[in-house]
């Protein structure tokens, strides 16, 4: 409860600052700690909170489920179902955006020949 209130003062009060000057957080972050210093916790935040903890929060939600499944299984433990559960993530998500970039590029080469004479009609206007 604590902890929420002392969020939400600090949420609100980072909130008005950006609202009054219009910079994002972390373009913000270079007037009190320096332009390097800014780009350092940048990244940080970026890779740790969002990359890092929010997979690892997704990969334990993913073992505690399918350890509700079957819970005297050995493969499906917490710890062991949240490894191989990340694991596949990581795997389908290389495999999903492989095949929507070979989608995209597949449903954008008809459209080629339509862009060169829309371009060569806008320069004999």
């Amino acid at each position: 409860m604590v902890g929420n209130l002392i969020l939400s003062v600090i949420g609100a009060l980072t909130s008005v600052i950006g609202a009054y000057s219009g910079l994002s957080t972390y373009v913000g972050w270079r007037f009190p700690f320096g332009r390097i210093a800014g780009k350092i916790l940048g990244v940080l935040l970026i890779t740790v909170t969002t990359g890092i903890g929010w997979f690892a929060v997704e990969s334990w939600l993913f073992g505690v489920v399918i350890h509700d499944l079957d819970p005297t299984n050995p493969l499906f433990n917490i710890g062991t179902a949240a490894l191989w559960g990340g694991v596949l993530m990581i795997i389908s998500t290389f495999i999903g955006y492989n095949q929507y970039h070979n989608q995209n590029s597949a449903d954008l080469q008809p459209l080629i020949p339509y862009q060169f004479s829309t371009l060569h009609c806008m320069g004999n206007q």
